[in-house]
């Protein structure tokens, strides 16, 4: 009996061993899983930030976006205007020879008078 007895102190120290060896992993992991837990709420924090950069981005864009709209607005505006003068002073060019040609004319005229002066005079 004895024996028998010594048999199972001898088993339960043991389990008494493979407890302890299973608690100490246990706490180990214990351990490693607080660590990730450490470093997942440090990524959680840096994605917060970078959503938050990105989203500040997102609103920088929509800005210069709009900017750029109302800059071709205004492109196409002074695009019109320039059109329009182009017309304008191609109308202008039109009168201008007109006249230049009206000019010739009257000069001619002009001559022809000094001409017929000269042979009156003479």
């Amino acid at each position: 009996m004895v024996a028998q007895v010594r048999e199972l102190v001898s088993q339960v120290q043991e389990l008494v061993s493979q407890v302890q060896e299973l608690v100490s992993q246990v706490q180990e992991l214990v351990s490693q899983v607080q660590e990730l837990v450490s470093q997942v709420q440090e990524l959680v924090s840096q994605v917060r930030e970078l959503v938050s950069q990105v989203q500040e981005l997102v609103s920088q864009v929509q800005e210069l976006v709009s900017q750029v709209r109302e800059l071709v607005a205004q492109v196409q505006e002074l695009v019109s205007q320039v059109r329009e003068l182009v017309a304008q002073v191609r109308e202008l060019v039109a009168q201008v020879r007109e006249l230049v040609a009206q000019v010739r004319e009257l000069v001619a005229q002009v001559r022809e008078l000094v001409a017929q002066v000269r042979e009156l005079v003479a």
